[in-house]
């Protein structure tokens, strides 16, 4: 087991996403729906994309497009508080398409799991057997990681494997698509929080409780 002055995973980026069915966009709407955007989510940069519109501030941006809205956000802040600035751009969203159903919605988390030491092999030792045939693959190997996929109440996908570039961390990936359609951006909400709530959880317990 890991030591327990571990305080869990770092979170550092989220991706989400909401699909519908097909809608004009328009150039010039787009532009409009910049102008008022940009004063309310300090957006300061807008590019029309061949099929939309993306507009920006720092390491953040929100791309519209016609089957499809997406945001990419840093996580600096209390997960909440992006959590709730996501859903604030994607309601935003809804009112200037008049969007009323929702085909699916996702959500990426990426973070880190710090291990306090470099310890490239501590996913290795705990999950696959001493006798493993690893070298079969060729010489060079630095670390070994693992994907998990789940179905159950949308798809799943897991990513756990070192931090390549610091060893002293192990990389999370998880990724959970809502494949319901649904009509409250609340229910979308309710999702976020859910990967968020597994991902600190679900996978922090799993890696604190490795056998060694």
């Amino acid at each position: 087991m890991l030591e327990s002055n571990n305080t869990g995973i770092v979170l550092q980026r989220l991706t989400a996403g909401i699909l519908y069915q097909p809608v004009n966009l328009e150039r010039q709407a787009l532009a409009n729906f910049y102008a008022q955007a940009s004063t309310t989510f300090d957006f300061g940069v807008f590019n029309l994309l061949p099929d939309g519109g993306r507009m920006a501030v720092g390491q953040d941006d929100l791309i519209i497009q016609p089957t499809r809205t997406q945001v990419n956000m840093a996580i600096p802040a209390p997960f909440e508080a992006v959590a709730q600035r996501a859903m604030a751009q994607f309601d935003a969203v809804r009112q200037f398409l008049r969007l009323q159903q929702f085909n699916a919605f996702g959500v990426k988390l990426i973070g880190v799991f710090p291990l306090g030491e470099p310890s490239p092999d501590y996913l290795e030792n705990r999950l696959i057997r001493r006798d493993n045939p690893l070298e079969r693959l060729g010489l060079g190997r630095v670390g070994t990681g693992f994907r998990f996929h789940f179905e159950r109440e949308g798809i799943w996908d897991v990513r756990i494997e070192p931090l390549f570039s610091d060893l002293s961390q192990i990389f999370v990936d998880v990724d959970a698509q809502k494949t319901e359609p649904f009509r409250d951006l609340r229910d979308a909400h309710t999702w976020m929080e859910g990967v968020e709530r597994y991902i600190q959880r679900e996978v922090v317990d799993f890696l604190r409780n490795l056998p060694a």
